[in-house]
């Protein structure tokens, strides 16, 4: 029996989170210390640009 591994559970959140409108972020973009992409929240505190 194989293992559990919990990068499938994962990725079937982000294929359901993306199939149904949810857009997919680069985790590069994230400021881990605040756990947001500033450029998200500041779209949301209509402080930037959408893009």
């Amino acid at each position: 029996m194989a293992a559990h591994h919990e990068i499938h559970f994962e990725a079937c959140i982000v294929d359901q989170l993306t199939d149904n409108g949810w857009l997919e972020g680069d985790h590069t973009h994230c400021d881990r210390q605040l756990a947001l992409y500033p450029e998200d929240a500041s779209n949301w505190a209509g402080g930037g640009s959408a893009s």
